[in-house]
């Protein structure tokens, strides 16, 4: 299926120039709420991981990444995530909603390449973790938490390169440009991995693009951005107890325009697209056996009006478009539509209480229309302190794999309910002097809920509507910074789900983390180094528990900066997914080079 309009969006020209006057898109919350106010994050559990933070991070990818927040389950199939599925509060991977600049990127065939994203680590600016009920904002897979990616965009002109190598025959590589043409700011950046593996049909090859311009003038502000992605890697064991081999390609492209006049008004509009290839061979020194390919293609539309009704009401209200398709060999060819309406206000009452309130109606083609509507408060309880609470509907449909797939180790049945349930959660955070406290108690209660699992031993692997499942759960996290000089968190999660089915295997979302911790110091060392260590402990529900260590360290020169770090330094033998065993101890190191020396640091 060849889509013009696809093609069209990605070759949009850019707009040419006007008067010098600069209105830059904010670097505002909008993952927590629709409207562009920090107030409406007051009254949710909102996590944000900083560029400086990333910067401190033993990780290669954008996707390694989010194994390091609290309460976030990366179950990764190798080094460099080079397959991973993304987990929140026990929810599937098929539950979390992956946004790129406010778009979607959650592929309608799997949610195994929900974390094929289409950029690199170097242009991540920030990324926001929203924790629970978000179909009241988002439809659809905003069952257990939103995972949102936001890119830099700045104006300032630079050029970076980056090289490094390791265990495993592993060497990484990329850059970065920067220039501005007269009004408008542009961004290239490439990035290519290569590993031999660590085990038998473990190597991979990936490659990583992404380039953005951003004109903008007065009231207005216009940006296009386009991103490709290729990965070609051994799966040995990954979906089925076969030495499997897999590409995969994913080309974005997404089209910005906010409009604002006034403080009190704004509209927002975007057009996107996105195509995902899979190609799978099930026993690579048998192909001929059982080979898939699949294209999924996805278009859509969103547009927004943001406006001040009196000086303590804001609303938001607005409305999206999207299709979806799906060219299969094994599965066939199918194509879906749901269009979306949602509004939201944001309330701020006497005695600093916000009230935040939405409601959004989805209408999907095969399973008709489903409303979401959700009530968050958030109260001042004390001068440094904010309680909260959130109460929303939740609801995903099954993707095209869970409904139509059909192989010798994995079944799926056309006949699939959507899930759908209620989330209600309360918590408190606050800052006492140099150290920031956040708790949060959280029950999610959900019916029809999907799953693959296995009656006996041996049998395939069945999509199936498990029926009622209950998480509830707790979260802690503490963190600090000494004088600038010592910067330490420490973060918990307990999670316990009464499940319906019993004597079955689960596949995936029945292996949830029980208990999650984990430990992180940064220093400011001597000689302009900065070593940073990390401590994670995990235990899966039928698992013993596991420890993790890394550090990374890095010195400063006057225009470069040499890094190494290491990763699973107790040499801890453990698997993310069932019989897919991960890397023991290994280590990296490389160098950054960047010209202007004085943005190196930024």
């Amino acid at each position: 299926m060849k889509h013009q309009f696809f093609k069209t969006l990605l070759l949009i020209p850019l707009l040419g120039s006007a008067q010098d006057d600069v209105i830059r898109f904010q670097p505002i919350r909008i993952t927590a709420s629709r409207i562009s106010s920090s107030l409406a994050a007051e009254t949710r559990d909102l996590d944000i991981l900083t560029r400086e933070e990333i910067d401190r991070i033993p990780v290669q990818t954008v996707q390694e990444l989010l194994q390091f927040m609290d309460g976030v389950d990366m179950q990764q199939r190798g080094i460099n995530s080079v397959q991973a599925d993304l987990s929140l509060r026990g929810g599937g991977f098929e539950q979390v909603l992956v946004l790129v600049d406010g778009v979607r990127m959650n592929d309608p065939q799997t949610g195994h390449h929900n974390t094929d994203i289409p950029v690199p680590l170097s242009e991540v600016d920030r990324i926001e973790i929203l924790k629970g009920h978000a179909s009241s904002m988002y439809g659809p897979d905003g069952y257990a938490g939103v995972i949102h990616i936001i890119t830099r965009d700045d104006n300032a002109e630079y050029t970076r390169i980056r090289i490094s190598g390791g265990h495993f025959g592993t060497l990484q590589t990329g850059a970065t440009h920067t220039h501005r043409f007269g009004r408008i700011n542009t961004r290239l950046a490439l990035e290519h991995h290569r590993s031999d593996g660590y085990r038998p049909v473990s190597d991979f090859n990936i490659g990583n693009a992404s380039a953005s311009a951003t004109w903008r003038t007065g009231a207005h502000a216009v940006r296009l951005t386009a991103g490709s992605r290729f990965n070609k890697f051994g799966a040995n064991d990954f979906y089925a107890a076969f030495p499997s081999r897999e590409k995969t390609r994913a080309l974005s492209g997404i089209l910005n325009y906010r409009f604002r006049p006034h403080d009190y008004l704004q509209w927002n509009t975007c057009v996107h697209a996105r195509q995902h290839r899979d190609h799978f061979v099930l026993d690579f020194t048998n192909p001929e056996w059982y080979i898939n390919d699949h294209i999924t293609e996805s278009f859509g539309t969103e547009s927004s009006l943001v406006f001040q009704l009196t000086r303590h009401i804001r609303m938001a209200a607005g409305g999206d478009f999207l299709y979806e398709s799906l060219e299969s060999t094994s599965m066939g060819d199918y194509a879906q539509e749901r269009m979306g309406a949602f509004t939201e206000i944001v309330l701020q009452l006497p005695k600093q209480c916000v009230l935040n309130t939405g409601l959004r109606m989805d209408r999907h083609q095969t399973w008709g229309l489903h409303i979401s509507p959700s009530v968050n408060i958030g109260i001042k309880t004390f001068k440094s302190f904010n309680w909260r609470a959130a109460f929303g509907h939740i609801f995903r449909a099954p993707s095209f794999t869970e409904r139509y797939y059909n192989s010798p180790a994995n079944i799926g049945d056309p006949t699939l309910q959507p899930e759908s349930g209620w989330n209600a959660e309360t918590g408190c955070d606050g800052r006492l002097r140099n150290v920031n406290v956040s708790m949060t108690a959280f029950r999610r209660s959900e019916k029809e809920r999907i799953d693959w699992i296995a009656y006996q031993t041996g049998d395939p692997w069945r999509a199936v509507n498990l029926g009622t499942l209950t998480s509830t759960g707790t979260s802690f996290s503490v963190s600090g910074n000494t004088h600038g000089l010592l910067r330490w968190s420490c973060h918990y999660t307990w999670i316990h789900q009464k499940t319906p089915a019993k004597n079955v295997a689960s596949k995936y979302q029945l292996r949830a983390l029980r208990h999650h911790a984990g430990m992180q110091w940064h220093l400011a060392g001597p000689w302009k180094t900065n070593p940073s260590f990390f401590l994670e402990f995990k235990q899966r529900k039928g698992d013993p528990p596991i420890m993790l260590a890394s550090f990374k360290c890095s010195r400063q020169f006057a225009n470069s900066r040499l890094i190494i770090q290491g990763i699973n330094l107790f040499g801890t033998h453990y698997e993310e997914i069932l019989n897919v065993p991960m890397p023991g101890r290994y280590f990296m190191g490389g160098v950054e080079i960047g010209w202007p020396k004085v943005l190196f640091d930024k």
